[in-house]
């Protein structure tokens, strides 16, 4: 297993990050978490009568835990942004 690594370019204007195999499973750990979470939230506003928001809270759900799948089989990736 690799350490998170961190890099800035050489005018400081981008930053680099690699997302280890830790980092890929805490990832797709907080995915899982936000999928129950969401689940919930739509049960409850079903139970409220607000089918709208429990459709978009069921839609989150569904992509979070498309997310976590995604990340369960990902290789260690590297993501570049922007300085502040």
């Amino acid at each position: 297993m690799t350490t998170s690594a961190y890099r800035v370019d050489e005018e400081g204007l981008m930053t680099r990050h690699l997302f280890t195999d830790s980092d890929i499973q805490s990832l797709s750990n907080i995915c899982d978490a936000a999928a129950e979470r969401f689940k919930e939230n739509a049960a409850n506003l079903r139970d409220w009568k607000h089918p709208h928001l429990a459709d978009q809270f069921e839609l989150q759900e569904k992509e979070a835990r498309k997310f976590s799948s995604i990340l369960m089989n990902a290789e260690p990736f590297e993501v570049s942004y922007e300085s502040a």
